[in-house]
């Protein structure tokens, strides 16, 4: 068996821009259509000769395991009687997934493998960019966001020579388990926009940005448990650098059965909830 490592996604379903009314449908009803669109069998087309296709093999209660498969090409050499024959064919490698749709949680467990995709950032788009194609018919479309390292932002803060700005991205709070300071100013936010995200950036252009912990702390828990994203721009060693969540994402480690990999999946799920 080989040893993997696996990240976590938080899935938000939200109403598409043009159609916000839809902003209070109950939550059980948005992870039922997420389920009837999304958790199914499906080849989606994401550019030219860029296809990933989603296959679920095998459901338990909320938990959907899965796999998801980038295609490629290799090369197939064939022997004959008076020759090796040269041919190209296709080839789907993959990696493991379990999705959890229970209310309370709605994350998403999935395997590192740069042959699928990048990086988080890359696998977040690409994510968003398959559930908009089968879901924005419904009105609604889908934002992944993964769980950070707890104390990533502070370090990044502390070691820095100057901050120059700060920016927060967050989604709509209806995710359970967070702080719940940032939840109730979310909500009262939403009830007065009826927005579905909040962007707000913070800048000062001579790198002398204070960040009180005890204001910004519940906005970057909301964000590091998966209910959003921040980044930086730092002084370090003389320069500016940026850094963001995405960059600081929680990772664990398991030996893998390809075979049989339910149980190691229930495994990491059951670790990434002790995280939230």
């Amino acid at each position: 068996m080989k040893m993997a490592t696996f990240v976590c996604l938080r899935f938000y379903v939200v109403p598409v821009d043009y159609q916000l009314f839809k902003q209070n449908i109950p939550d059980k009803d948005k992870i039922n259509l997420f389920k009837q669109f999304f958790l199914v069998n499906k080849n989606y087309e994401l550019g030219k000769d860029v296809i990933y296709a989603m296959r679920i093999t095998h459901n338990d209660g909320n938990l959907y395991f899965g796999k998801l498969s980038k295609k490629g090409s290799v090369e197939k050499r064939d022997i004959t009687p008076i020759d090796v024959e040269d041919s190209v064919v296709d080839d789907w490698p993959y990696v493991n997934f379990v999705f959890d749709v229970s209310g309370s949680v709605q994350l998403m467990i999935v395997e590192k493998n740069n042959d699928i995709y990048q990086d988080v950032s890359a696998l977040k788009f690409k994510l968003s960019k398959m559930a908009k194609k089968v879901m924005a018919y419904s009105g609604f479309s889908v934002n992944f966001e993964p769980i950070v390292e707890k104390l990533a932002f502070w370090r990044i803060v502390g070691e820095a020579e100057g901050v120059y700005s700060l920016r927060f991205k967050l989604e709509s709070p209806n995710m359970l388990g967070a702080t719940v300071r940032a939840r109730g100013f979310l909500k009262l936010v939403q009830k007065r926009f009826n927005n579905n995200k909040l962007e707000t950036r913070f800048v000062n252009s001579d790198g002398k940005l204070e960040i009180p912990r005890n204001r910004v702390e519940p906005f970057v828990e909301y964000a590091d448990q998966g209910g959003g994203s921040w980044s930086l721009l730092v002084g370090r060693d003389g320069k500016k650098k940026a850094y963001t969540s995405s960059q600081n994402v929680v990772t664990a480690q398991e030996r893998l059965d390809k075979s049989n990999p339910v149980p190691v999946l229930k495994k990491v799920v059951d670790y990434f909830k002790t995280l939230l």
